[in-house]
């Protein structure tokens, strides 16, 4: 298929799919059989209001490097966990759900090995060390959110009459491939990594020199911490409209590896929305030349960013971030 066809029959069913709007009745009782389970002193930690500062703060380090007081998994009652696990199983996509599990699952193999070295700090990971909170009164009139969040996960959904917020989206996980033992060869999170390694390949020398902004500091993360950062508005990089079409549909690609960890229902109108603005769109990468050293890339574009970066650990270290700033926590709704 040509690259103008299939950009053409992927906007058309993005327009198709943005008609269909997310039902919200079944996130609702999700949340709702998981707050009426909740003991009186649960409900203090875990129920929250919309005001509360925790809606529209995110972070995605582990325990003792932020403080978070929501409701952790471990102190949840396994009727209670199945809820939450509910609850975002209809926000989320079959990969996005997948996603988390193993990016949880890793947490806990990070304990497990620093346990076993003794490390004074493995009591920092688990796949128990992960928090939730809902803000507002779940309801069809009402707007409300919830918040799923730990070492690389922050998941925040905001709802109201108007529709959903999911931004801002972080996921990370070390290591992305595992390069050792008998699962040597899994990869968490290959597209984000691979299709930002084959664009910057793909690139000649000229657009190279224009994506390629910057050396990588050894603390590379992501960058948009706030969504307000200069960066965002700076438009440097290699503008999406100097790309051929074949490094055009790898943008959309890199798009669709955060958006389509939601239910389609729910981003189907994001995607739309950035489609508007990819002509404005640049591409930048911070490294070196060599995909095999450690990275960062980033999309730019009015109203939206994604980012990736190699973290300092190792190249198999990621952070990556997805917002949609004038959505961000809902401010829109």
């Amino acid at each position: 298929m040509k690259p103008i066809l299939f950009i053409f029959l992927l906007t058309i069913s993005i327009v198709h799919l943005s008609s269909q709007s997310f039902d919200q009745k079944p996130v609702i009782e999700a949340a709702l059989r998981f707050s009426t389970s909740l003991s009186e002193a649960q409900k203090i930690v875990a129920l929250r209001t919309m005001n509360d500062t925790n809606r529209v703060h995110w972070s995605n380090l582990p325990l003792e490097q932020v403080s978070r007081d929501g409701l952790r998994l471990d102190l949840m009652t396994d009727d209670q966990r199945q809820n939450i696990h509910q609850l975002l199983r209809t926000v989320l996509s079959d990969q996005g759900y997948l996603k988390i599990l193993f990016i949880m699952q890793y947490d806990q193999e990070t304990n497990n090995r620093l346990t076993a070295s003794k490390s004074p700090i493995a009591h920092r990971y688990g796949q128990e060390k992960y928090w939730t909170w809902i803000f507002g009164n779940p309801s069809l009139t009402e707007k409300w959110g919830f918040k799923f969040e730990g070492h690389h996960i922050s998941l925040n959904l905001t709802f109201s009459p108007k529709g959903v917020s999911c931004t801002p989206h972080f996921t990370g996980i070390n290591p992305g491939l595992v390069t050792k033992g008998i699962t040597s060869g899994k990869y968490i999170m290959y597209r984000e990594s691979e299709v930002g390694k084959k664009l910057y390949q793909s690139l000649t020398e000229a657009q190279r020199m224009k994506a390629h902004t910057d050396t990588l500091p050894f603390t590379i993360d992501v960058r948009t911490q706030t969504g307000k950062e200069a960066l965002l508005t700076d438009s440097k990089g290699l503008s999406y409209i100097q790309m051929n079409k074949n490094q055009q549909l790898m943008i959309l690609d890199i798009i669709n590896a955060w958006a389509d960890n939601f239910n389609p229902a729910i981003v189907s109108n994001k995607k739309l929305n950035m489609l508007k603005t990819i002509s404005s769109a640049h591409f930048t990468w911070l490294g070196s030349n060599s995909i095999d050293e450690l990275h960062y890339y980033s999309i730019i574009a009015p109203g939206w960013v994604i980012e990736f970066a190699d973290r300092d650990q190792g190249l198999q270290h990621f952070h990556t971030i997805w917002r949609m700033m004038p959505e961000d926590f809902g401010s829109k709704l």
